[in-house]
C-alpha cells in the first residue's frame, strides 16, 4: 500500500546463550522502491549474529543481494553483491544520572569486493545517533545525526540501495523523500557518495497526552567537494499515550526560493 517503497521479508531466529539479547537470524527479503527519478528491485538473502556485552550490542552479518536498478531514463542495470558487515550500538544502562538523558550511538562498516563474488567493490562507513534530554518536567530537547561515507572507484556502478539520499520525514523535513542528493547529467536525483544530516528539536508538553514542538534540520547527500547543506524548520504537534506517539509536523524548506511547506506525519514508538 505504500506509495514509494514496498517490502516483504521472512526471518528465522535462533536464540543464543542469552535469549533476551543474543540470537542468530536468517532471512530472505524482497524490496521494490520507486521515486520520480530512481527505481529498484532487490532480492536479498542474509544471516546475522547479534550479541551484547554490557552497553554494547554487536552485529555481524553477511548478505547476498541481487538488485536491478534504474536512474532516470537510462537502461536498467543489474548488480550482484556479497556484503559482509560489522556494526556496534552503544546504549547505556539505566542509571540514576541518566534519568533525564537517553541516547544511543550506532556505527557500521560494510562493503563488497569484485574478488569475492560481487560485481562492484566498495566500502561504506555509517554512523548515527539520537539524544533525548528532559530540560524540565514539560520541556524536552531532542537531537539526531546521520553520517555516511563511501569509498568506490566507479560510483555509477553502485546500486541505488547503497547510495545516500536525504529529505523526508526522518531526514531533512520540508523536502520530499529522497530529493536531496547530487543530480546526474539529465537532472535526476542519482544519490551521493556521502551523507551528513543533523536535527535539533524542542518539545513542550502542555497537556497530559499532548505536546507542541519547534525544530531545525540541516543536511544533504553529496559527492566530494560539494556539500551544499540544505535547511528545513517548522513546528509540530504530538499525541502520546503509553509507548505510542502520533506526530504531525509543518516544515518549511528554507533553501527553496518559494519556501514551500510540507506536512510530515510520523506514527511509532515514544522512546
Amino acid at each position: 500500500l505504500a506509495e514509494k517503497k514496498q517490502e516483504v521479508a521472512v526471518h528465522y531466529t535462533i536464540p543464543a546463550k542469552d535469549p533476551w539479547s543474543d540470537y542468530y537470524n536468517f532471512s530472505y527479503g524482497f524490496t521494490h522502491e520507486a521515486t520520480d527519478d530512481t527505481e529498484r528491485y532487490t532480492n536479498s538473502l542474509g544471516s546475522k549474529a547479534v550479541y551484547e556485552f554490557d552497553v554494547l550490542r554487536n552485529i555481524v552479518s553477511l548478505s547476498f543481494e541481487d538488485e536491478q536498478f534504474l536512474i532516470g531514463t537510462d537502461s536498467k542495470s543489474r548488480s550482484k553483491l556479497l556484503v559482509p558487515s560489522f556494526a556496534m550500538q552503544y546504549k547505556p544502562l539505566e542509571d540514576s544520572y541518566l534519568k533525564k538523558l537517553k541516547f544511543d550511538l550506532y556505527g557500521e562498516i560494510r562493503g563488497a569486493s569484485e574478488k569475492l563474488v560481487s560485481d562492484v567493490s566498495f566500502t561504506q562507513l555509517i554512523t548515527r545517533g539520537n539524544l533525548r534530554y528532559k530540560l524540565s518536567s514539560r520541556l524536552t530537547a531532542l537531537s539526531r545525526f546521520d553520517i555516511g561515507f563511501t569509498d568506490i572507484a566507479d560510483f555509477n556502478s553502485l546500486p541505488v540501495s547503497y547510495r545516500f539520499f536525504a529529505g523526508g520525514d526522518n531526514s531533512v523535513r520540508g523536502y520530499d523523500y529522497n530529493t536531496l542528493s547530487p543530480v546526474d547529467e539529465n537532472g535526476n536525483y542519482a544519490g551521493g557518495r556521502n551523507l551528513l544530516v543533523g536535527s535539533m528539536e524542542f518539545q513542550y508538553r502542555f497537556l497530559k497526552h499532548w505536546d507542541t514542538a519547534v525544530f531545525y534540520d540541516i543536511g544533504n547527500a553529496y559527492n566530494v567537494g560539494n556539500t551544499d547543506l540544505k535547511q528545513g524548520a517548522g513546528i509540530g504537534f504530538g499525541w502520546l499515550y503509553s509507548v505510542i506517539s502520533v506526530r504531525v509536523y509543518a516544515a518549511n524548506a528554507l533553501d527553496i526560493s518559494s519556501r514551500p511547506w510540507k506536512i510530515h506525519v510520523l506514527i511509532g514508538a515514544n522512546l
